[in-house]
């Protein structure tokens, strides 16, 4: 059984593994290395993706630049990519560089990904133009913010910020999620373990498997964890077809998904 923990009140996933027992679906392998440049000058480099599971398509292929705020905007490099399904070559440039084409970038296939733990994301390279100030070390790394805390209702603590960063993140696979913390008030009855983790439904479903051209009929249960659940905040990843029939209440649902 899979149990999947995701954020109350913002949204649920359901995650399938590909068909079915492979775990969640596989990313492109993208290889490029970093990059120097002249300023006034042209840059001219190349990288690979290589498949992982599906097909490539070239027009999953994209390069954003990451400014000092986490935002990302597509680069302005040209892009000539040649290969086939299983591995595609990439020819970027870039003429009369300044020094603001110097920057943190990334190459990524369908969508950028998440932060991983540790180092820099696959896919991602630094500009360096000769003629420009250094790059600070906290440039180095394309826009992830780090949020440090020593453990989610809405917080009644006053904040003020500047710059911004999207949106509560998916839980991770293992431990808590990046900037989760927990407030033990002395006084109080101590915390119980299972209320240590940021409250996520339980979400719980079983690995399936189907026969080429046949269909599939499964089901899953999500169930409450403190806020009331909400039916149109139920999905299924990645661009799965299911279709999905939800029964129950605000506190445990039931879902039978086909296809």
């Amino acid at each position: 059984t899979t149990t999947v923990m995701l954020v109350s009140g913002v949204f649920c996933v359901l995650v399938l593994s590909g068909a079915l027992a492979q775990g969640p679906p596989k990313t492109p392998k993208i290889t490029v290395t970093d990059q120097k440049g002249e300023k006034g000058g042209n840059l001219d480099f190349s990288f690979t993706i290589e498949k992982a599971d599906k097909d490539l398509d070239k027009d999953q292929v994209h390069i954003a630049k990451a400014s000092k705020d986490h935002k990302f905007t597509n680069a302005r490099f040209k892009v000539q990519l040649s290969g086939d399904t299983s591995k595609l070559t990439g020819e970027a440039s870039a003429d009369s560089l300044t020094c603001d084409d110097q920057s943190g970038y990334i190459i990524y296939y369908q969508r950028i990904p998440p932060p991983p733990q540790q180092g820099p994301p696959m896919g991602s390279f630094m500009l360096e133009i000769e003629g420009c100030p250094p790059i600070d070390d906290d440039e180095r790394a394309p826009g992830y913010p780090t949020i440090t805390v020593k453990n989610f209702t809405n917080a009644r603590f006053k904040v003020q910020l500047s710059g911004d960063y999207q949106r509560i993140p998916p839980p991770p696979q293992q431990g808590p999620p990046m900037g989760s913390f927990m407030l033990e008030i002395e006084g109080c009855p101590p915390i119980d373990d299972d209320e240590r983790a940021p409250g996520y439904p339980t979400i719980t479903v079983k690995n399936q498997k189907g026969e080429k051209g046949g269909t599939i009929s499964f089901s899953f249960t999500v169930e409450k964890a403190e806020s009331a659940l909400d039916k149109d905040q139920i999905h299924i990843f990645t661009n799965a077809r299911f279709k999905v029939q939800l029964s129950g209440d605000t506190s445990k649902l039931t879902g039978e998904a086909s296809a």
